[in-house]
């Protein structure tokens, strides 16, 4: 089967950041609100020095905490995303590797999923470009390949296409590119691919998400919950001081 380059581009992560950013802190809102109202309820009776600044403290800790979580989730998804080759866990385009030469990739929705090859230019800057027309439909993830199948319309007929990709092997290996789907199912049979055992693009992305990310979210976690504990520590601390 003809593998023909196609460079594709995509709306950058940062703009759908920016949009998901406001969106986020605009939702802590609400908790904001009920931390306040409790707040308010324990503490209405009671006459201490710092009252008011408490109060706004315990408002701000939701919004603090979920802006803490995202510009923190911003950084350590761009590292993760350059270790891993794996995208951002936000924007409208999405990748998961198949091995270190080739990705799945998809823009707006995982159901348009196509494959492409990693490349660096000249100034070694790495991008990809999409390298078959095949709609990527069902991927077998195993220890010692990545198997890959899909269909695509090519000269008013529907080829069925499974290719294999192994660790460290830039070829793809092609098991067959049949427009017969008769051909298509022995060869699932005699590979042994069970199509309800596959999983979806998408559900081959989270897989990579979660494997990429398993260290860097509680991490992430900590972080958050450390700062937060600072910054009430240094308020009790500068009451006290004032106290004094």
């Amino acid at each position: 089967m003809h593998l023909e380059t196609v460079k594709t581009t995509h709306m950058g992560a940062g703009f759908v950041w920016i949009f998901w950013f406001f969106i986020f802190m605009i939702a802590a809102a609400l908790p904001s609100f009920i931390c306040w109202l409790v707040a308010y309820l324990i503490v209405r009776n009671k006459q201490f020095e710092g009252k008011s600044q408490f109060l706004i403290l315990v408002a701000l800790t939701p919004v603090i905490i979920v802006f803490l979580e995202l510009v923190i989730a911003l950084f350590g998804s761009a590292i993760v995303s350059e270790r891993h080759n794996v995208s951002l866990e936000f924007g409208d385009y999405w990748k998961a590797p198949l091995n270190e030469y080739y990705n799945v990739e998809a823009i707006d929705t995982p159901e348009r999923t196509f494959i492409f090859m990693n490349y660096h230019d000249n100034d070694g800057i790495a991008f990809s470009d999409q390298i078959s027309d095949v709609w990527v439909e069902h991927i077998w993830p195993t220890p010692d390949s990545t198997i890959v199948a899909g269909s695509q319309e090519l000269d008013s007929h529907i080829f069925y296409s499974i290719f294999t990709f192994r660790p460290h092997v830039s070829t793809i290996d092609t098991i067959i590119a049949d427009r017969d789907y008769s051909a298509y199912e022995r060869a699932l049979s005699t590979h042994n691919l069970q199509l309800d055992e596959a999983l979806t693009p998408d559900q081959y992305y989270a897989k990579a998400q979660r494997e990429a990310h398993k260290i860097e979210r509680p991490i992430r976690h900590a972080i958050v919950l450390i700062l937060t504990f600072f910054i009430w520590y240094a308020f009790i601390r500068g009451r006290k001081r004032y106290a004094l």
